[in-house]
């Protein structure tokens, strides 16, 4: 008899997996330099037509794919109708599709761009497209991405539309079509696009209400140089109370330090690490020496800034905005993602079976266990400290009527994070006179 039957593989056909909250792919939302045009004129069907200023025709062939954005009434996507035709020095294009709003406004993407992203997996692939982006130093920031160790797999850029009216508008419209980032940097922002008083149409102002962490560079000189200022981004941030905005001071912007922290930090997917910003080593980022008393000034305004530890670069200290830590914010993310689609998985399974998960004593226990298999796997990764994890379930008896009869269930859990140690004070002793303690 052989061992073959030790072997045993089942695949279910109950239902589809959920989807899962991506959290190591970044993306760094950019202006294209090539891609992206302003709509100057239309024809309404039957003409169908879209005009652009420049000679563009080489990627409107027909057959090819574009999009129209922010425009009044024609938002979509279309098909070249044959290829575009240059002359009187614009780019005029014909649509397979009718156009029905006259108003001309709006831009166009090209269909490397159709979805407002496109992801990319090496550094080659970035360069092929360098005539979308601009020069090679612009090819060279995006793709610091690549060079840090360990290095995201895979990154997206975005598109940050001409004729966006805000940088939220253009993440509003990214998120339409894509939900597959947690961090994410701009290029070539200012620092009012990230955070503004009031806080309207800025990036910040997104994150905040998507839940998704935005890396916020800024050179402004007030951060290090004043402990009073009001109007740097770090100090309209931290007077905001901005959870999910990471606001990092850097005197060289092409550095990127930001983004080169992103892609380093979701390099570790928290599902496996629980890792911290404090002290990461980024390539690409010129270590910078600051006095205590600017060091102070920075962390006053839970401001990261990029230093030494022993001679080496060394991240710090890694606070978001509203002065937690961002592992901490990460492990509550991750642990409300993965939560949460456990509970959808389970509800999918026991329909597509035949089944339920009864409104009875029995039928919460199977939540609940399901929700501290997530706590105990975040535990055993150090999101959370060993055995302090807990649900608290409702009884069948606890719950009213009317709960029962909307099949509604609320119930709580919690869990301790499990920190870190990031300063040390250590007392010693040298003398001959020294004896060691007993047990």
């Amino acid at each position: 008899m052989s061992f073959d039957g030790e072997i045993a593989v089942s695949v279910s056909l109950d239902a589809s997996s959920v989807g899962k909250t991506a959290f190591g792919t970044p993306l760094i939302l950019v202006p294209l330099a090539d891609g992206d045009y302003a709509i100057t004129g239309i024809g309404v069907a039957p003409a169908n037509t879209i005009t652009i200023v420049g000679d563009h025709t080489a990627h409107f062939k027909d057959g090819d794919e574009l999009r129209i954005y922010a425009s009044t009434g024609n938002d979509g996507i279309y098909t070249c109708s044959g290829d575009a035709v240059f002359g009187a020095g614009n780019t005029t294009i014909t649509t397979a599709e009718d156009i029905d709003d006259a108003t001309v406004d709006g831009g166009v993407l090209i269909d490397e761009f159709l979805n407002f992203y496109k992801e990319y997996s090496l550094p080659s692939e970035l360069s092929a497209d360098q005539a979308l982006f601009g020069v090679a130093a612009d090819v060279d920031e995006i793709g610091y991405a690549f060079t840090q160790s360990p290095r995201p797999k895979t990154i997206a850029v975005g598109v940050w539309g001409s004729e966006h009216a805000t940088i939220k508008d253009a993440l509003d419209d990214l998120w339409e079509l894509y939900q597959g980032f947690y961090g994410f940097a701009v290029k070539d922002a200012t620092d009012a696009d990230y955070v503004a008083s009031p806080n309207t149409g800025t990036a910040s102002l997104w994150a905040e209400t998507n839940g998704r962490i935005l890396f916020a560079d800024s050179d402004d000189a007030d951060i290090p140089g004043s402990a009073v200022e009001a109007t740097s981004i770090a100090a309209l941030a931290k007077a905001a109370g901005l959870e999910y905005t990471v606001v990092c001071y850097h005197p060289t912007p092409a550095e990127m330090l930001g983004w080169a922290l992103c892609c380093k930090y979701f390099a570790f997917s928290p599902d496996s690490y629980a890792t911290i910003a404090y002290c990461q080593t980024l390539t690409g980022v010129t270590a910078q020496s600051y006095t205590s008393g600017i060091q102070t000034i920075m962390d006053g305004k839970y401001a990261n800034y990029y230093t030494t530890m022993g001679g080496v670069g060394a991240f710090g200290k890694g606070y978001t905005a509203k002065g937690r830590w961002l592992d901490v914010r990460v492990s509550a993310d991750w642990a409300a993602a993965r939560i949460r689609e456990d509970l959808m998985q389970a509800f999918v399974n026991a329909s597509n079976a035949g089944r339920r998960i009864p409104y009875t004593d029995a039928g919460f226990k199977i939540l609940e266990g399901l929700t501290l298999v997530v706590l105990q796997r975040g535990e055993g990764v150090g999101h959370f400290i060993e055995g302090s994890s807990a649900v608290q379930m409702p009884a069948l008896a606890d719950v009213t009527p009317a709960q029962r009869t909307a099949r509604s269930l609320t119930y709580e859990f919690g869990a301790q994070p499990s920190g870190a140690v990031q300063s040390v004070t250590v007392a010693g002793t040298v003398s001959v006179s020294f004896t060691a303690p007993t047990a």
